[in-house]
């Protein structure tokens, strides 16, 4: 078995990061304006290409560990990065550049998710904040033995009582 194979799973992996990573930035302006039907549908989007990833990631250690095998190299947790020496000059080439790729998307997708978190920790304050403005404020109702307690109407005689 070839390398190519590896090297066109890891293309395939760079594209579902880069669909990813257009999702995320697609999410900032629907959270911005608390358009929460649009995020819930980029949010099942990602889900479909997040579950893309598991396959496509699973069959790239698949094939790593069948390479590794097949060309008797020590098996413990081989990466891409091990089978260089066994690629060629074109195969590694594309290996890097591929693997630099990779690198710099999950990067980005990141940093784009830390912002959006940001975004949906502002929202929930602003949400918690006018909660609390609408609902008013319940006073510290507690029992004192201490206190006294006086009935509404006094202690017990009339305003007219009083005066006469």
């Amino acid at each position: 078995m070839s390398l190519k194979a590896l090297i066109q799973l890891m293309e395939r992996l760079e594209e579902i990061q880069q669909q990813l990573l257009m999702i995320a930035i697609q999410k900032v302006e629907p959270l911005k304006k608390g358009d929460m039907k649009v995020v819930e549908t980029l949010v099942r989007e990602e889900s479909k290409w997040i579950h893309q990833l598991e396959m496509v990631e699973t069959l790239r250690t698949k094939k790593i560990s069948d390479y590794v095998q097949e060309q008797g190299i020590e098996s413990n947790g081989a990466r891409m990065v091990d089978l260089l020496p066994y690629a060629s000059e074109d195969e590694q080439l594309r290996m890097i550049e591929i693997q630099q790729s990779l690198t710099d998307v999950t990067a980005q997708l990141k940093q784009q998710n830390e912002f959006n978190q940001q975004l949906i920790e502002e929202s929930l304050k602003l949400v918690r904040v006018s909660l609390d403005l609408m609902i008013p404020m319940k006073e510290d109702i507690s029992y004192s033995p201490d206190e006294k307690q006086e009935s509404p109407l006094g202690s017990g005689h009339s305003i007219f009582d009083s005066k006469a």
